[in-house]
């Protein structure tokens, strides 16, 4: 090819050489084509406390990847696991790289959630009747009682230590009281 510029689509060994009059000067250069990489990621956010998982997505030629995880951690690992020490909106930062020759880097929010801290109160003791534990903390939220039953609210007609399990977005968090309702005495007028 006789032009000044020339387009390679294949490794090799490119050279070009220059004329004018009786000199020539000729240089070489050997070119490789490395295939590209495409970050990408997934992650199971975590509650506070609890460690987020994060998965690789990137393409099947990435073999180095730097994780920083939007507070100050960082890790190498292909899929690691980090634990936020406060709730928020973390900028978590991939750059997924084959052999640091051709590298792509994608950003995530990612959200933790903070602790509803359930409470349903303290533990009752009382004569006879029934109690009414209500263990409400607001909207999208899903409730699990130890008997199965999915309501805020329940009513105890007998002893026991009752628990209920909540979760939001993933994050699952449990409370219980202990019950005791005791038998009235017999009494006669």
């Amino acid at each position: 090819n006789t032009d000044s510029v020339i387009t390679v689509n294949s490794d090799g060994l490119y050279w070009v050489e220059l004329n004018k009059g009786q000199c020539t000067v000729r240089d070489s250069m050997n070119i490789a084509f490395f295939d590209s990489t495409t970050a990408n990621f997934s992650v199971l956010s975590g509650c506070l406390n609890d460690p987020s998982i994060f998965n690789d997505l990137s393409g099947n030629t990435t073999n180095q990847w730097f994780w920083n995880f939007g507070d100050g951690g960082s890790s190498t690992q292909q899929n690691p696991q980090h634990t936020y020490a406060s709730a928020g909106t973390y900028n978590v930062q991939l750059i997924s790289s084959n052999s640091l020759i051709c590298q792509d880097t994608i950003s995530k929010s990612v959200l933790v959630e903070a602790p509803l801290n359930p409470n349903i109160g303290p533990d009752i003791s009382q004569c006879g009747g029934s109690v009414t534990i209500n263990g409400g903390i607001g909207a999208n939220v899903n409730y699990t009682w130890n008997n199965g039953l999915t309501d805020s609210t329940q009513t105890i007609n007998n002893s026991g230590t009752y628990w209920l399990e909540i979760e939001h977005n993933g994050c699952v968090e449990r409370d219980s009281v202990d019950v005791d309702i005791f038998a009235l005495p017999p009494w006669h007028l």
